[in-house]
């Protein structure tokens, strides 16, 4: 076997749906590689109007991974031929040029069939006297673990803003998700989900197994009654699902890969915002 085909065939095999078994993939990939005489890879920075651009020119039968990205950015890919995995746990060939959505918790790895210069732009607002270095380490994180700390601290800061933009205390949303006046219980074994305490606040709603993008998680409201998830489901800045109305019910669905064990949350901007539409 060619060693091109080797190293696609190692990208093909981190690249699976399951969230946790994707990251332990891709760090046991990149601890291997550090094994290896590291390949010079030359970079370039610019940091004006508000956007941080890093520029890389990865050389042709490469085998590269990339840093754990925190904030959704834009990438290019303005020349070459490269195998990229993708967010939903896929990997394909790019040729030439690309644009290229990308989202926070994006770790990619990238085999160069050819020469490949691919470009990352972020918003970064007004970063003072900070280097470009500098605020490349703001935008990343080594390790999983460090993303998940960062979007937990994220969640809980975001959740309190939103608490004050409605006008209410802490203390009167916990009583408004603990009124039991118009809960339903549903078996929340049949559809894969359970309650434990969350880090964000209070108890919350876990999958039990693993999720798809646009799958069915469970009801969130049968007409005037709300179920668990109703109730006990979290609100993220960046949530992993959804809640969508189904006539007269309304429905939890996931928006992107979720791993078993992983809180499910939402919105509740968008809650808010998609009930005042029924009105």
């Amino acid at each position: 076997m060619s060693n091109q085909l080797k190293e696609i065939e190692t990208l093909n095999a981190i690249s699976v749906a399951d969230i946790n078994v994707r990251r332990k993939a891709f760090m046991a990939l990149e601890g291997e590689l550090k094994q290896h005489a590291q390949v010079d890879v030359p970079l370039s920075e610019l940091n004006h109007a508000g956007v941080y651009c890093r520029s890389v020119i990865m050389p042709a039968g490469t085998l590269i991974t990339s840093k754990i990205h925190l904030f959704d950015h834009i990438e290019i890919m303005a020349s070459g031929t490269v195998v990229v995995t993708t967010d939903d746990g896929t990997s394909k060939v790019l040729k030439g040029f690309n644009i290229i959505p990308a989202f926070s918790g994006k770790k990619r790895a990238f085999y160069t069939i050819e020469e490949t210069n691919w470009l990352t732009f972020n918003s970064v607002g007004d970063t003072g006297s900070l280097t470009c270095d500098e605020i490349s380490n703001s935008l990343t994180v080594d390790n999983f673990k460090d993303l998940d700390v960062f979007n937990e601290n994220i969640n809980r800061l975001d959740y309190k803003q939103f608490v004050s933009e409605v006008g209410l205390t802490e203390k009167e949303m916990r009583k408004i998700s603990e009124n039991t006046d118009d809960i339903v219980d549903l078996d929340l074994h049949t559809f894969g989900v359970h309650t434990k305490p969350s880090l964000i606040e209070g108890d919350g709603i876990f999958s039990s197994a693993s999720l798809l993008a646009n799958e069915f998680v469970m009801p969130a409201r049968l007409k005037d009654k709300r179920t668990q998830a109703g109730r006990f489901t979290n609100h993220a800045m960046r949530p992993n699902c959804r809640f969508v109305f189904d006539g007269d019910n309304m429905n939890m669905i996931a928006i992107k890969s979720i791993s078993a064990g992983e809180e499910l949350t939402v919105n509740y901007r968008e809650v808010l915002t998609l009930q005042g539409s029924k009105e």
